[in-house]
């Protein structure tokens, strides 16, 4: 019988796709499983730098803000809703909530508690710690 010889060759291209798209799953799969154990947990965050200070800092430093007379010695005066209340919220309470509820945060306090002027208040957060 006459056949068609585009058959043979229709026949060929089909199967080879086919093939070629079984194997492509197949790689597919093979990448999903190897990547399943490439995925790592997230490391947690540095602590603040020691240099820093800790919330047992907040006191001395606000302190020495109050007798210089620096910027922010006042704390938050006035309504003052991010710490919940309507009332003045002194430097000490500002520094121990921001400082106490983030490891990572810092406003320098050891730094502050030190420095001998404004000006070395300033450089104090200006210093890469």
């Amino acid at each position: 019988m006459n056949e068609n010889p585009w058959d043979e060759f229709i026949k060929t291209i089909v199967v080879t796709v086919i093939a070629a798209f079984i194997m492509f799953l197949i790689g597919m799969a093979g990448l999903a499983v190897a990547g399943c154990g490439a995925i790592k947990p997230i490391p947690p965050a540095p602590p603040a730098p020691s240099d820093a200070g800790t919330v047992d800092d907040c006191a001395a430093a606000c302190a020495n803000l109050a007798r210089m007379e620096c910027p922010g010695w006042q704390g938050s005066p006035g309504t003052d809703e991010m710490f919940g209340t309507e009332d003045d919220v002194s430097c000490e309470v500002v520094c121990r909530t921001i400082v106490g509820g983030d490891p990572t945060a810092t406003l320098h306090q050891r730094c502050t508690a030190d420095s001998k002027s404004c000006d070395d208040v300033e450089r104090c957060f200006d210093a890469d710690f």
